[in-house]
């Protein structure tokens, strides 16, 4: 018997087994997160794997990015910007009480955010695009291209979303250049 679903179904059991073994770490080393909304800001476990939880985190809004990039543009407008507004409360909520503005663990705001990088990529049947706009991703949220790192600085929830928003835009926005570059300025097809 073959098992069917392909690389997609892979990367969701490896994120679902991550999550997990984010979870039993947030148990045995913090006594856990004491809110759902500590649970739903910490990306459900991921963001309490060590030394990876935020790229960890990141993972599932790859696979929802990939899921809205086969909607019709408004829709993924519509669709991305619900998201980002439900992050900034979700990270709000998560880090209320706490004594750090950013935790590590709380994820959310990666989560929710990069299906704005990837969800208007010509690269459904490109899984290397995604890969690619993932590592971005990442590094553009480390390195924080202007005005990222100023909107951080308001601090905040929305600081701490909007940063990442920006972040994306810019991962976007290179994708989109190299795509052009690499169809060798061909229509691209969303």
């Amino acid at each position: 018997m073959r098992l069917r679903g392909g690389p997609g179904l892979l990367v969701l059991g490896l994120v679902g087994s991550a999550a997990l073994v984010g979870s039993v770490l947030a148990f045995r080393l913090t006594n856990g997160p004491d809110t759902p909304w500590a649970w739903l800001a910490g990306g459900l476990g991921l963001g309490w794997l060590p030394w990876i939880g935020a790229t960890a985190g990141a993972l599932p809004g790859l696979l929802i990015g990939r899921m809205m990039s086969a909607w019709p543009p408004v829709f993924r407008g519509v669709g991305v910007t619900a998201l980002v507004l439900v992050a900034v409360p979700v990270c709000a909520q998560g880090v209320r009480g706490g004594p750090l503005s950013d935790p590590v663990w709380v994820v959310a705001d990666e989560l929710l955010t990069l299906p704005v990088a990837v969800s208007f990529l010509p690269s459904r049947k490109d899984p290397g695009g995604l890969v690619v706009a993932f590592v971005l991703s990442r590094v553009a949220d480390g390195i924080k291209p202007p005005p990222a790192a100023w909107i951080e600085g308001l601090g905040g929830a929305s600081g701490m979303v909007l940063d990442d928003v920006v972040a994306n835009l810019w991962t976007l926005a290179l994708m989109l250049a190299v795509y052009r570059w690499w169809l060798g300025g061909r229509k691209l097809r969303s």
